[in-house]
């Protein structure tokens, strides 16, 4: 049910521009440039439309320049990894690890890491990073 309301929110873009607003507002976010924040999100209606599966979305509608350091979730040591991800204020990054399934990935490579699921779309706001919906399934 949810893969179908995600699917139909994808296909019109009013609707994907009306869902990128509600999260900002619902996320109570104090953003310095609401417009960017608001911006950014939509593009990910287009930036999922040429997806590789296996990989997680993250939208950074912050000002910070961020370096996604991504190990699989089984890993036992998070030390280095050859995934890193560098992306800069307002844009938007794929990260990955070998392996299926969960991921662990880190800002800088720092502190406790965030859990992602593979085909998904997340949003970093600076301090946190949370899951706006699941990527469906194409056809």
């Amino acid at each position: 049910m949810a893969e179908a309301v995600t699917a139909a929110i994808l296909a019109d873009p009013e609707a994907f521009a009306n869902a990128a607003t509600t999260l900002v507002e619902a996320m109570g976010l104090e953003l310095e440039n609401m417009e960017k924040a608001i911006n950014v999100l939509k593009q990910v209606r287009n930036f999922i439309s040429g997806f590789v599966t296996g990989h997680a979305v993250i939208v950074n509608i912050s000002n910070e320049k961020v370096n996604w350091h991504t190990y699989n979730d089984a890993a036992p040591i998070k030390w280095y990894t050859q995934f890193q991800s560098l992306m800069g204020p307002h844009c938007i990054v794929t990260v990955h690890s070998l392996g299926w399934g969960a991921m662990h990935t880190f800002v800088n490579n720092r502190g406790n890491g965030f859990l992602c699921q593979r085909d998904k779309v997340y949003v970093y706001d600076g301090k946190y990073l949370t899951m706006w919906f699941g990527i469906p399934a194409k056809e």
